[in-house]
């Protein structure tokens, strides 16, 4: 079977497609930016003896190509930003795994997973920077805050630090007075006190 009639009328959209094996009823499910690109390279790999799922490459090797069918499941709604597009490819893949698992035999071994593009990348990250954007404003603003709490605290202190030191001096003072008595009741009356 040629690639062109494997694909088929695949369109360049972002979607999830099926590639079914017709004799056994079996599907293999995935999730693709390009269903029609990354259908021809199914057909590579399989050709090749290639292919990653190892239950699909036994059936493509022991039946004839024309028992093999390719086709789109779902479209990826339009409008969605390339990182929206990611995560609606992943839930929806999940999806149809769960729901044709009811009534087919799916090939599917690995979980289906979120693929990086690299404008869904560049959209997490630009998304990153403005939370991190965010929270240092957050941080700035909480540390002002604290900063006009502890002045107000030290102007509620100092008060408080003059009068002690007053009395920490007022308490020498009366120490020094204290040991000058005891050296003169001493002296007066010969003894130690």
């Amino acid at each position: 079977m040629s690639e062109d009639i494997f694909i088929g009328k695949a369109p360049y959209s972002p979607g999830i497609y099926l590639i079914s094996h017709i004799v056994s009823g079996s599907v293999y499910v995935g999730q693709s930016v390009l269903i029609r690109i990354r259908l021809g390279q199914h057909h590579e790999m399989l050709t090749l003896r290639a292919h990653h799922n190892r239950g699909l490459q036994h059936l493509w090797n022991s039946h004839p190509p024309d028992t093999f069918s390719a086709s789109v499941y779902l479209l990826c709604p339009e409008g969605l930003s390339p990182l929206e597009r990611q995560w609606w490819l992943l839930k929806a893949e999940r999806q149809a795994i769960q729901e044709l698992r009811k009534e087919k035999n799916v090939l599917n071994e690995a979980e289906p997973e979120f693929v990086e593009t690299p404008d869904a990348l560049l959209e997490l990250e630009r998304k990153r920077e403005a939370k991190d954007k965010v929270e240092t404003k957050r941080v700035r603003s909480e540390r002002r805050a604290i900063k006009i709490l502890i002045g107000a605290l030290d102007h509620r202190l100092a008060p408080l630090l003059a009068e002690r030191a007053s009395c920490l001096s007022e308490i020498k003072q009366r120490e020094e007075v204290l040991r000058k008595s005891k050296s003169v009741l001493a002296f007066l009356f010969g003894r130690r006190v």
